[in-house]
Order: structure tokens, then C-alpha cells, then sequence
């Protein structure tokens, strides 16, 4: 059923010149015959609404950043977090458990991340903070598709404008949903910034965007093994003591958490370690610096090295 947040949003599109009254209410029609919970969903599926588009508002209105899972492979304990009819209806996909101060978060994939309705029934649910990062629609029906076999490939085809051989699904992989957005119209510039003018964030006041949270919708996706590394295990490889030594009280640590952590511990101690980086490290340790800075997406970094690669191959 979509809300007074939703209808509120859907005027400030047509407002702002992102779509036409003809889509709006042609969106809205189809979103009530479906009993959508998301009328965001509905022009993204139509065409009205472009991924680009959306995607900037948000990253400009509210942080939210975005990620690509279609292809990822989701641990089934992380996947049970969210009902599988919570999952198909509010188009969501849960991605991975995160330890955040004192307590868990769970990074839910969104189509809308404006669904606060959905973000408060699976807060509740899970019993876990929800930090919502932005996915695009064909990349969610992959995920449905490789999750949930033959039954997925009929849920996600049933009731959508994207036939299985449509550019924007054959396109999403390998390279991710920039393909989808290729296509998108040179003026969206001036579009996403007409439309984050036109929203005030007062209009859609979303409770899952409360300051609180927006702090934490930044979801970082290192480049590297992220396997937690017990407590012993770095005392003894950065040789750490005394003080040193007393700032870890976990007994494992995520990258995440480690950035944080070693923030305390003395520079004098942490250049003896970077001596003994390889290069392949060293590249690491600096994309993943830039990567934590938010200068950089992960995305980017794999794209950089792809044309590395494909450039700077040995010629016989």
C-alpha cells in the first residue's frame, strides 16, 4: 500500500521534471492493483525512473551508497534474517551482519531504500540495526534468480516490464549496473539536482534515515580477505604491547573495526610493519585507505585494475 511518504515523493518527481503526471499516475495505478509497498519500485520498473537518477538523489539527499549482489553468494544464516515474502514484496535482499559498537547491524539491499516500512518491520524482526544500502532492480532479480533457483526465475519475471533477454538484465553482469544506466538521457545532471532542490528532506521526513543511522548507511566493501583475525593474532604480528596492547578487548577483529582500533595505536610501532608489505599488499593497504576515506568505491578500484591489467600486459 503506498503511503503519504511515498505519494509525497512521486509529486516532488514529477515537480522537479523527472517524470510527467502521466507516469506518476500511471505508476500509482499499478502500484495499487499490486498492492506495492513501493511506488519507487514501480517507475523503476516502468522506465519512468532511471537507476542514475535515483541513485545520485539519494547519495546527495540522505549518503546512501550502493552496491551490486546479484552474483554474490549470501551465507544462508545472513539470508534467513529476512522472510523470504518480506524479502519478494519489499524487493530486499539482506547481504551481510555487521558488529557496530555495541551491538549488530544488518546490511539490507534495497531497491527503495525510502521503505521505512520495510527497514522498521525487519529492524524488528531481525532485532538488529538496519543500515540500507542502494541496489538496482535488474541486480536484485539476480539475486533472487541465483538464491532461489527455477522458482526464483519465475518470481522475479512475473508481473515486470524486463523480459529475461531485455539489455538491462543480459547487461547487469559482469560489469554491474552501470550497464543498465548506459542508456540514461545526458540531462540528468541538471535532473537529480532539480529534484534533490525540490525534495526537502522535511517532505519525507524517513525514520530510517534518523541522523543516527545516516552516519552508518556508508557501507564499505574492502578490497581483500575479510576473514576476522583473532585478538592473538594481531598482538603477535604487529609484536604489540603494553599499552599497545591494551587497547584490543575483542577477541576478534573485522578490517572494519580494525581501522579503527589501530587509530590508538602508536605510529613508532606501526612503521615497523610497513617494511615488510609485499607490492601486492602495499596496493591493498592503499586502495583500502582511499576506500575508508570515501574517496573511492570499491567498484572503482576494480575497474582501474581491470584497465591496469589489460594495458600493461607483457608483449613478447
Amino acid at each position: 500500500m503506498i503511503n503519504e511518504q511515498q505519494k509525497k515523493l512521486g509529486e516532488a518527481l514529477a515537480a522537479a521534471k523527472v517524470l510527467t503526471e502521466e507516469q506518476l499516475a500511471d505508476a500509482m495505478e499499478k502500484a495499487s492493483k499490486k498492492n506495492s509497498p513501493s511506488l519507487i519500485v514501480g517507475l523503476l520498473d516502468a522506465g519512468h525512473l532511471t537507476f542514475k537518477v535515483f541513485e545520485k538523489f539519494l547519495a546527495s539527499s540522505f549518503g546512501t551508497r550502493a552496491t551490486i549482489i546479484g552474483n554474490r553468494k549470501i551465507r544462508p544464516d545472513i539470508l534467513s534474517l529476512v522472510p523470504t515474502n518480506l524479502l519478494l514484496v519489499n524487493f530486499i535482499f539482506p547481504i551481510e551482519v555487521r558488529l557496530m559498537g555495541e551491538g549488530k547491524s544488518l546490511v539490507l539491499g534495497m531497491v527503495d531504500p525510502l521503505n521505512s516500512e520495510a527497514i522498521e518491520t525487519i529492524k524488528k524482526s531481525s532485532q538488529m540495526r538496519i543500515i540500507p544500502v542502494l541496489i538496482s532492480l535488474p541486480d536484485f532479480r539476480q539475486a533472487v534468480k541465483s538464491h532461489f533457483g527455477e522458482k526464483g526465475k519465475e518470481i522475479v519475471l512475473e508481473g515486470t516490464n524486463v523480459s529475461p533477454t531485455d539489455e538491462k538484465v543480459v547487461l547487469i553482469r559482469p560489469g554491474g549496473y552501470e550497464e543498465e544506466i548506459a542508456f540514461a538521457s545526458q540531462n540528468e545532471k541538471t535532473r537529480v539536482k532539480e529534484l534533490t532542490k525540490t525534495i526537502a528532506r522535511s517532505e519525507i521526513d524517513i525514520e530510517g534515515f534518523s541522523s543516527s543511522s545516516r552516519s552508518a548507511t556508508r557501507t564499505i566493501f574492502y578490497i581483500g580477505e575479510n576473514v576476522s583475525k583473532f585478538k592473538e593474532e594481531i598482538l603477535a604480528k604487529l609484536e604489540l604491547s603494553g599499552s599497545d596492547a591494551k587497547i584490543f578487548n575483542r577477541d576478534t577483529y573485522s578490517r572494519e573495526v580494525l581501522y579503527k582500533e589501530l587509530q590508538e595505536v602508536s605510529l613508532k610501532r606501526l612503521e615497523t610493519v610497513y617494511p615488510k608489505l609485499t607490492p601486492n599488499m602495499l596496493f591493498e593497504s592503499l586502495a583500502n585507505a582511499l576506500i575508508d576515506k570515501g574517496i573511492l568505491t570499491r567498484r572503482e578500484v576494480m575497474v582501474s585494475c581491470a584497465i591496469s591489467y589489460l594495458f600493461g600486459e607483457i608483449k613478447d
